[in-house]
């Protein structure tokens, strides 16, 4: 099986903290049905894809999920301008963004 290290980031909605992202869905084993409800701002926590998986579900419509290879983006900011951005680890940490883990009291 091709490997699952696209996510889905859903820049519409904010965040807490300011700051972090959005992604789409809670993960799945690779033998479910993929998951494209719900978010979660923990990136270990949220639905990997295979990009032929996100090609098939998005059908085409390049202009509401666009994968971040098909767009100029060079900064986060750039990058919150887009509503939904289909991407990798990699393609976002090529632009500024990081992986954190938040440790807090209720």
């Amino acid at each position: 099986m091709p490997e699952r290290n696209y996510v889905i980031v859903a820049n519409r909605h904010r965040t807490w903290p300011g700051g972090s992202l959005l992604f789409w869905g809670r993960h799945t084993e690779d033998h479910e049905e993929r998951s494209f409800g719900g978010y979660t701002s923990r990136f270990n926590q949220c639905e990997k894809y295979t990009r032929k998986e996100l090609e098939q579900w998005r059908r085409g419509d390049k202009k509401h999920y666009p994968f971040f290879d098909e767009l100029d983006i060079g900064s986060p900011a750039e990058f919150g301008e887009y509503d939904e951005v289909l991407c990798t680890l990699e393609q976002l940490q090529s632009i500024g963004f990081s992986v954190w883990t938040v440790v807090c009291t209720p």
